[in-house]
């Protein structure tokens, strides 16, 4: 299984590993969902990518900041991820929510990574 305990000093390179099956991508816009897909396509096929997307959350960031009401949010949408969608990894793909995902990470047993993560560069580059 997943190693528990994860914090943000994981290597994203372990969600290739043979225990990570479904990595679910939380969105906050629309657009990233392709070009994600293709991402995962070529440089993770074995993975079974799940997408969760909430296009109010980078409307909000913007007016409100990352306040504890939004890390609240992504409370949520990490603990949806993993008991909902059986997620074996979260991958968040926006980078205006660095303390917000800082907490899922803190929260969570199972890797969770900021955009900016090597895998992320990784797999954009071959993309």
């Amino acid at each position: 299984g997943v190693s528990t305990g994860i914090t943000s000093r994981i290597d994203p390179r372990s969600m290739s590993s043979a225990s990570v099956r479904r990595v679910v991508c939380i969105h906050a816009m629309k657009a990233s969902l392709a070009p994600t897909e293709r991402a995962f396509s070529r440089g993770f096929p074995q993975a079974q990518v799940a997408h969760l997307l909430d296009d109010s959350l980078s409307v909000d960031v913007a007016e409100s900041g990352c306040d504890r009401v939004m890390e609240d949010r992504f409370s949520a949408l990490g603990k949806y991820a993993l008991e909902h969608m059986s997620a074996d990894a979260i991958l968040f793909t926006c980078s205006a929510f660095g303390s917000a995902i800082e907490r899922v990470q803190a929260e969570s047993s199972i890797p969770v990574l900021k955009p900016n993560a090597s895998l992320q560069h990784e797999i954009v580059s071959r993309g």
